[in-house]
Order: structure tokens, then sequence, then C-alpha cells
């Protein structure tokens, strides 16, 4: 037990008479004396728990170290008056999420994201990828494996002092691997190793060689490998979010702040407080409500900063001028290295009203930089026994309470698009320590104007079944895998919807006749003409489909290879057959080009299939027999095979339907073919 420090000696027992005591008066006083001087003793310890003696620190009440409920906690965060305009907070120690994401100076991993599109792609995702090089890989063993010195350390003689340290907390290399056997219908089984070389249970070897450890017992590499399969793949999202982990030293993380006690100054009330504008005839007139306001409420926190970082970055801003003007830059956000008393202001945001009947709020007039709310000067004269706080007194405090935690409580922007500095990364947190009531009339400030809120028990921020939803999520939520709302939902099937209305739209109407319009100035298509020795070389062709503009496209053709080429072209070529008497003559690689299609862009087969289903169909168009004996005899099979050649005769790409066959003793052979086209897509 720890007492106060006191002059006076605390005796045990108190020294009776004794028989042979002479009787005088210095003698008498000495159990009197000892009596006093423990009254005393026991006054100076009930005074210190009261208030302690200047430059002494308190002992509290009569609760003790050791004992169950333990003083130096209730005492923690306890706000203070302390004279004039100040109040101080007592040290402590909480948990805080750590939000701040701001210029991460000791960045494990270094991401690097590509968020181009390809065309035509509704794009949802970056491809993220690692590019440390052997002076990162050296900075970050040394920092392991080297003591640290205010000059240099390691391979690294550039990389200099004790910031170099690396503040571990875990979170950097601990792998979180989810199991849920909802993962079964992604086609990822999780089976697990029935021997393993030190007893712990693992998942089999995944694609990089390594067993998967079960969870808290697997750390993963510091490499520059994103894992199994590159970004994508459910199997590799916990990889994916490990080096985003890495990349922002566990951003969102919980961590300890260990606040060491401070003193803050309050502002007094400002005319400026509550205040609106008038716009006249393109004047803006500024109108203070200082006369039929009273109070305002100001909201007392300690801003987080964790035991496991070298700084952090706060959403208020240094060097903000309360006047417009055209200047240089920006405001810098203010940077910590320890907790810190701060204060959101209960008022100080104007409003103006607009020509076109919009309310629009000035906020650079009073504390500009700082966060403040829109305060209603009538919230503290209206109300009743519900609304408000009560005091001790029994009197209730009304008026506009800025939002403990929401207000304070800032998540960053966690895109990996953002420069490292970009103040879209600034998340704060901060525990709410009083309520402090800023009234006009006072110049100073009373311990009654402090209301303590401590937050000694408070509910759960989410209800369980929105707990329970984002843990059975699947796969789990992570920086990996973040949740996509609704809006993102939508803007992704309006991107889709809009792709499809634009390929739809630019189907083309088919160009001059219709394909159902007879072509009255083309003959029949016929095999043999009157005298029944020669083919007709006219065949009607009305509307030719363009291939790439056509969902279905048909084309047909025949040839003589009596007098065509061997690939069914007219002109002055080689033939494709000739007379024989008797002797059997056979071919495997005839062909029959293709009328009715316009080929476009398609040009080559490969083209063609890649857009287009293709099925080609013929047979014998002609056989006409020749010689003395009458003993002709021919036969052509198509194969359902085709191809894309060039027109002798004008350079065109036409597709030509092969054919196989023989014969002999004939004057003229050919065959007929048709080909049907069917898009593979829009």
């Amino acid at each position: 037990m720890a007492y106060a420090n006191t002059d006076h000696l605390f005796s045990q027992p108190v020294r009776y008479y004794k028989a042979n005591d002479p009787y005088y008066y210095e003698v008498d006083n000495i159990p009197i004396r000892q009596l006093e001087e423990n009254v005393l003793w026991v006054k100076d310890q009930v005074d210190s728990l009261l208030a302690p003696s200047p430059g002494e620190p308190e002992t509290g009440s009569p609760l003790f170290v050791g004992d169950d409920l333990d003083l130096d906690h209730i005492k923690q965060f306890r706000p203070k008056f302390v004279g004039a305009r100040n109040i101080t907070v007592q040290p402590g120690k909480f948990m805080a999420r750590v939000n701040d994401a701001h210029n991460v100076a000791d960045s494990l991993a270094q991401i690097t994201a590509d968020w181009t599109a390809s065309a035509g792609e509704c794009y949802n995702a970056p491809a993220l990828s690692l590019a440390q090089t052997t002076s990162f890989f050296n900075t970050v063993w040394a920092s392991y494996t080297s003591k640290l010195t205010s000059t240099s350390f390691g391979n690294c003689p550039g990389e200099s002092n004790l910031a170099a340290a690396y503040r571990a907390n875990g979170l950097e290399t601990m792998y979180t691997f989810y199991i849920n056997s909802q993962l079964q219908n992604f086609g990822l089984p999780i089976p697990t190793a029935t021997t393993t070389s030190h007893r712990a249970p693992e998942y089999l070897q995944d694609g990089s060689g390594r067993g998967r450890t079960w969870p808290a017992l697997w750390h993963v590499d510091i490499d520059n490998s994103f894992g199994k399969s590159g970004n994508g793949g459910f199997d590799n999202l916990a990889t994916v979010h490990l080096k985003i982990v890495q990349h922002w030293r566990g951003v969102i993380r919980t961590a300890v702040a260990d606040f060491r006690g401070e003193t803050i100054e309050i502002a007094p009330f400002d005319k400026w407080d509550y205040w609106y504008a008038e716009d006249s005839n393109n004047i803006e007139t500024r109108v203070s409500l200082e006369d039929l306001a009273s109070q305002r409420i100001d909201l007392l926190v300690v801003y987080t900063h964790p035991i496991d970082a070298s700084a952090t970055v706060l959403s208020e801003y240094d060097g903000v001028s309360p006047t417009e003007g055209s200047y240089p830059g920006i405001g810098d956000p203010q940077r910590i290295t320890s907790p810190r008393l701060g204060i959101i202001r209960g008022a100080g945001i104007g409003i103006k009203r607009t020509r076109d009947d919009r309310i629009e709020l000035l906020d650079k007039r009073t504390a500009p930089g700082q966060q403040k709310i829109l305060a209603n000067l009538n919230d503290h004269l209206v109300g009743d026994s519900n609304t408000g706080i009560k005091l001790r007194n029994g009197s209730i405090v009304r008026g506009s309470f800025p939002s403990p935690d929401d207000l304070v409580n800032i998540a960053p922007n966690l895109s990996l698009g953002l420069a490292d500095n970009d103040l879209q990364l600034i998340g704060q947190t901060a525990l709410p320590i009083a309520y402090v009531v800023v009234s006009k009339d006072k110049a100073t400030l009373i311990q009654e104007d402090i209301i303590d809120i401590r937050p000694f028990l408070r509910t759960a921020e989410l209800s369980y079944n929105e707990r329970a939803g984002i843990a059975a999520a699947t796969p789990p939520l992570s920086l990996a895998n973040p949740a996509v709302g609704s809006t993102q939902v939508r803007d992704i099937a309006n991107c889709i919807k809009g792709q499809t209305d634009a390929s739809i739209a630019a189907i083309p109407p088919h160009r001059g006749k219709t394909h159902a319009t007879p072509d009255n100035t083309a003959g029949p298509l016929a095999m043999q003409n009157g005298n029944g020795l020669w083919a007709t070389t006219v065949v009607g062709n009305n509307d030719q489909f363009v291939l790439g503009e056509s969902i279905i496209a048909m084309g047909s053709g025949w040839a003589s290879w009596f007098s065509s080429n061997s690939d069914g072209f007219e002109g002055s070529l080689p033939r494709g057959a000739s007379h024989s008497n008797s002797t059997f003559q056979s071919f495997i690689d005839n062909g029959v080009p293709i009328a009715g299609l316009d080929l476009g862009q398609l040009t080559t087969e490969a083209k063609i299939r890649e857009k287009y289903a293709v099925h080609c169909f013929g047979g014998l168009a002609i056989s006409q027999p020749a010689g003395a004996n009458n003993n002709g005899l021919g036969s052509v099979r198509c194969n359902g095979l085709w191809t894309v050649l060039p027109d002798p005769n004008t350079g065109k790409p036409t597709i030509t339907v092969r054919f196989a066959g023989y014969y002999r003793d004939l004057e003229d052979f050919g065959a007929h073919a048709t080909v049907i086209l069917v898009s593979k897509g829009l």
C-alpha cells in the first residue's frame, strides 16, 4: 500500500503510563502527543485522497494497486479543470482502430496497380504487381538482422538512422487462410495432409510448392510473388490480401494507444460560432447571431496514435486561411507522433441561402482547417426531459452535441490507384472523453462545464446478423476481396447493358434488295443448259451478305473443272480436269468458289472462324460423257472443308468449298456448293 508523504509520525501502540513514571508534564504529554500525531497523519492521508499537495502524485481513493478494482484504471483519461480555459486529461491506455494509410514509411510490399481496362471490358479491379528491387530486400534484411545506429546499417549505407525499424505487429506475415466448405462450390477443394514434417497440421501444397500450415501457424514470405495464379482465382485471395496488408502495414487493425497526459486550452465563445450570409446584388454580407446564442458544446477527444507506428496523420490542416484568395498551396495535414488531445468544435459553420433556393455551408470563417459542426442555436433552448444530459445538481444541459464517434472516426479510401501521399488515404480514430460547455458570458471554465462521457461500457457497433453476414461471405471479405455495394453492381450492370445495346445498334440494316426479292436479271441456277452439254454461267444473287455485320450469312456457287482451274476459278488458267478415254483420274482437293458473300475485313480463314461457325455442303453439278464407247463416269464428295483463296482474276479473297472425286470418259465435269455462316456472338 502506498501512503501519502507527511511530516507526521504514526505511532502504534501509543505509549501508556508505567508504574514508576514520575509525575511530570512532559512525560504526561507523551501519549497525548502521539495521539495527536496519529490524528494528523490520518488527516494527511485523507487530504491526499481529496487533493494532492503541489508536485505530489495523486494516490486516489481508498482503492489501491492489487485491489479487484484498480484505482489507476478508473482515473485514466479523467478530464479536470485546471484554471482559466484549460483542461487536463489524465494518462491512460486504450485499444483503437488504426485507419491511417497516408504515406506509410515502413511498407513491406511495394504494390503497383494497373487500372487500364481492355477494350469493351467493364472494369472492376486493377491488375496488381510487385516490383521490389534488390535494394528494397537489402533494407528489410538489414533492419531485421542488424542493430541500427544513427548513421547507417547493414548492406544499405544510404539508409540511415533508427527510423528504419519496421515496428512489427505480426500482421505483416500472418497468412489468413479462410476455411469454408462453400468454397467447394467454386471448385476449390481444401485437402489436408495426413503426414507432415513437424506434426503440425498442413494443407496440401499449393502451386508454389509450399505446404499450407494451419491458420495462425503459417507465415508467408516477403517476396515479389502474388502467389499461385496472379491476381485471379479464389484460392489466391488470401495471398493478395496479405501483400496489401504488407503494403499498408495492417491498416484498419486494432492497436494499443499510450496516452501520456496532456493539457488543452478551450477556445472561448466566438461571435462567428453562429452566423449566416446574405447575397444581395452579388455582394455577400455576413451576419453574426451572437445576440441570439448563448453557448456551444465542444467534444474533447484523444486522437489515436498506435504504439507500433512512427507517426499518424490527422484530417486537420495547418495554415488554412479564413479569408478567400488565390494561394499557392494547400494546408499541411497535422502529423502526430503520440496520442494527442483534440477538440471537435460544437459550432462555427455558417449558412448561406442562394438565389436558386439552396443552403450552402461555409466552414472556413471560424477555426479554418479544424473539425466543427453546423449547430442550431435553438437546440439549447427547447426540449424536454428526454433530451440532453442531466448533471449531478439536477440541471439538464441541452444543445447541439457533436456525435462522439462518427465525426472523428474517418475511414480512408483504400485504393491502390492512389499515390502514397494522397489525402484520401488519411484515416483517423479518436477516443471520446468529455463534452465541454462553452458559455458566451463566461471568461473562464469551471469544473461543472466538463461533462465526463468516458466510454467504460458501450454497445456493439454492428448487430449480430450484420457481423454474421460479413463472417459468412464467400469468398471471405478482405483487402483483396472487398465488399461490393449496390451502386458498383449497378454501374457494372449498366456497363454491360450499354455494351449490349451498342452492339445491337451497330448491326446495320441489309443493303440493297432484301433477300426475299427475286433478281429478274439472273438466270436460273441450272446444272446443264438446254442442249445438255454446258452448265449455265449465271447464278442469281440479290444482296451480298457482309461478314462482320451479318448474324447469319449464306452463299452458293458451282464450277466446271473442264472450263476452270482446280479451285473453280474461270479464265485463262490451267484446267482442273481434262478428257480421258478409259483411265480413271482422281483428285482430293478441287474447289468451288462461293458467290453472294462480301468477306469485309474477315479476309482469312482464321478471322472467319473466330467470328462464325461455318457449315458447307455440296454435290455433283455436271457430268457430260464423251468418247466413242460412251463409257463416261464421274463422282464427287464434299469433305465439309473450306478455305479462303484469292481470285486469280481479281485478287479478291473468296471462300472455296473443297471436293474429292474421280472421273473417266467425260468432256464436262463439276460440282455445286453452299455455305451457311452463323455468328458466334454479337
